[in-house]
């Protein structure tokens, strides 16, 4: 599980891409904070990545969202960079 926190708002459409340490990486889903409940996308998986094409919710700064997602063996897949990407916008985080 990632969890992600940003400084800005990010109004919807946006894209969130997730680079993982293992291939074959499935995204389980996307939580929102309170009030915001599940992911409402587009999913595309690309061997270690992950993005999802957010539809619905806007990303408010300073409240977390979680990514959960699971690899192709027993050890939880870890996070090596994310973008999120959205009109004129693009922020890229390592954690």
């Amino acid at each position: 599980m990632a969890t992600i926190f940003c400084n800005t708002t990010i109004k919807s459409p946006y894209s969130i891409e997730l680079d993982y340490d293992q291939n074959d990486v499935v995204l389980s889903l996307i939580t929102y904070p309170v009030g915001g409940g599940f992911s409402k996308g587009t999913t595309f998986n690309r061997g270690n990545k992950i993005v999802n094409m957010e539809e619905l919710h806007t990303i408010i700064p300073n409240e977390p969202f979680s990514v959960m997602a699971r690899g192709s063996s027993d050890k939880f897949p870890l996070v090596k960079m994310g973008t999120i990407r959205a009109k004129n916008f693009v922020l890229e985080f390592r954690p």
